[in-house]
């Protein structure tokens, strides 16, 4: 059995066929990546654009609700923060949405309350947009966001948006409002489509190495013929 190493050097169709083809595949994976670049960052965005909006939705509700509630006793209070946080779990139609809430340090203990939907693990919220969010001042308007993963207390972990909010208990304090969206729909769309990348980069390449090699042999056979009668008739071999 003859080796690829031999055959390389033997065959000038084998060469030619192994370098369009391995030219081609560098082509392909370029494109397609610029391609899945492409792709994963428009879905990305339209996600968080989606999510932003809805984020500062629900804080808005929730700031009125927490407005209509500063008078309240701190077990009435209690009860409309679980309401708050009463979010139905996921669904296989819909992604997961949970929310999380922490009270500021210099907040009154009568109007204290931590807590988060579903079981989340506060940890979810990562630390660091924590930190960008209380330091938002009323001059600054901007929404702030980061990814993160939604960790759950069953252990199980999903990619996430996280978008936070202040809210205020005039009289009483501020709580760090967060509002999480789940991007495990999204990672598995752009999972098909890496996967369909991938199978139409490689059929694409098989396809141009055997379009090449049938090409290159049928361009060749006829200059071979040609060579071998020509070695033939110097040698004598012919009448």
């Amino acid at each position: 059995m003859t080796s690829p190493f031999k055959a390389w050097n033997s065959s000038l169709v084998f060469r030619v066929t192994s370098t369009i083809v391995a030219l081609s595949f560098i082509i392909i994976w370029l494109l397609g990546s610029a391609l899945y670049n492409q792709i994963s960052s428009g879905i990305f965005d339209e996600k968080l654009k989606l999510s932003i909006l809805d984020a500062q939705s629900t804080a808005r509700n929730t700031q009125l609700q927490l407005t209509f509630s500063q008078y309240q006793d701190k077990a009435a209070l209690k009860l409309i923060f679980s309401e708050i946080l009463a979010v139905p779990p996921k669904t296989f139609e819909s992604a997961a949405r949970e929310l999380a809430i922490f009270t500021y340090k210099d907040t009154g203990s009568r109007y204290r309350f931590d807590g988060t939907s579903n079981l989340l693990e506060p940890k979810s919220v990562p630390e660091s947009l924590r930190e960008k969010t209380r330091a938002v001042s009323t001059t600054d308007s901007s929404t702030k966001w980061e990814r993160t993963d939604l960790q759950y207390v069953d252990g199980k972990v999903e990619p996430a948006i996280a978008v936070g909010h202040i809210l205020t208990i005039k009289g009483a304090g501020k709580y760090e409002f967060y509002v999480l969206f789940s991007l495990a729909q999204q990672s598995r769309t752009m999972s098909l489509i890496l996967n369909y990348l991938w199978l139409t980069g490689i059929a694409l390449t098989l396809l141009i190495g055997l379009i090449t090699f049938f090409v290159l042999r049928r361009l060749i056979s006829p200059i071979r013929d040609a060579a071998r009668v020509a070695e033939e008739l110097t040698a004598g071999n012919l009448e």
